[in-house]
């Protein structure tokens, strides 16, 4: 019994590694920065006082869980999804890519050596794991996006003109 090899980032997943990526990175940057203007958010999940930082890093993983379930259905509903370990190799690449496009941000913000790589290295894992965990969420299937009548009519009405 062969297996075929399953092309994880093809031509035309690359689009959806992006896309997932960048709302990865906005979403973290909407997060923190409701947090950081919140005072009443803020106070609740403890901002600091000693155990601020295990609230937040639910947060995250909760939000990278949700993105990664967000960019595996849009994977799913384009091409479709064979089994659940492209699944995982897909949502390590959402993790890794929103990593890639915040890492260059938090360098330009002027963040101190020590911390930036501690930072860079939990936030790495903690974005990885958190696309990860969307895996559980999304089942393997084949391409599920219907076809838009609409879209289709449209199309027609400007072949004809």
């Amino acid at each position: 019994m062969s297996r075929s090899r399953v092309r994880t980032a093809g031509p035309g997943r690359w689009r959806e590694v992006a896309l997932t990526s960048a709302m990865g990175a906005v979403t973290n940057i909407a997060l923190a920065w409701m947090v950081l203007a919140s005072p009443t958010l803020s106070l609740h999940l403890g901002a600091g006082r000693p155990g601020w930082v295990t609230p937040l890093l639910a947060l995250e993983v909760i939000r990278m869980a949700v993105v990664g379930v967000i960019g595996l259905v849009l994977v799913r509903q384009r091409h479709g999804l064979t089994d659940r370990s492209e699944a995982a190799r897909l949502a390590a690449l959402f993790g890794l890519g929103t990593w890639v496009l915040l890492t260059p941000l938090s360098l330009l913000g002027g963040g101190n050596g020590a911390v930036l790589t501690w930072g860079t290295v939990t936030n790495l894992a903690t974005w990885v794991l958190g696309a990860l965990m969307g895996v559980l969420f999304v089942a393997p299937g084949a391409p599920s996006r219907a076809d838009n009548v609409y879209l289709r009519r449209l199309d027609h009405e400007d072949a004809t003109r």
